[in-house]
């Protein structure tokens, strides 16, 4: 049986975890909404690089006096390129916090973006461990291992390529190398026939 005090607890828990998520929705909501006006902004007008560095960094110091921290210049940057790789304000996931999309704006390639995006999500992982996951190219090193082909030279296959996942012990080795040097002679002896 649950004590009051627990009972109590568990309903503070469960409101400091919703307040938390709302909370974190609406800020990923203005910020995305940040970087799109800074878009808009930008695209009015003509000389697009030289007239949007000096608005993020006029806009970076305003808002940086009347809000505090938070507003840097790589701050504006990052809510600039949010808004251009993730154009659809309701997909934007809530499971997801500022930083977890921070990380994800530095993977450059698409599929590998929503790939994280997806295991993110799928698996709970907290910032650090998107880190982690980005800066091991998990997902590169994922495709190689399931595009492992043979290494073919001609038609035939190299030795090396059938020990994926370890080296071959001594004994291995040779008697490998026994049997390839019979196959060898084996067919120059057809071939000469």
């Amino acid at each position: 049986m649950t004590t009051l005090y627990e009972q109590i607890a568990k309903i503070l828990q469960t409101a400091q975890k919703h307040a938390y998520l709302t909370v974190n929705k609406v800020m990923l909501e203005a910020y995305w909404s940040i970087g799109e006006k800074i878009v808009k902004e930008e695209q009015v007008g003509n000389e697009r690089a030289a007239y949007g560095d000096k608005l993020l960094k006029t806009l970076s110091h305003e808002l940086t006096k009347e809000f505090g921290t938070g507003f840097h210049l790589s701050n504006l940057q990052y809510m600039r390129q949010f808004y251009l790789t993730f154009p659809i304000h309701h997909a934007l996931r809530g499971e997801l916090t500022w930083t977890h999309y921070r990380y994800l704006l530095k993977v450059k390639n698409g599929n590998a973006q929503q790939y994280y995006l997806s295991e993110c999500i799928e698996n709970q992982w907290s910032t650090r461990a998107l880190e982690r996951q980005i800066n091991s190219l998990y997902y590169e090193r994922l495709l190689i291992s399931q595009d492992r082909n043979p290494v073919l030279e001609g038609n035939k296959q190299l030795f090396v390529s059938k020990y994926k996942l370890y080296l071959p012990t001594e004994e291995e080795l040779r008697i490998e190398l026994e049997r390839e040097k019979r196959l060898i002679e084996t067919e120059n002896k057809l071939k000469s026939e």
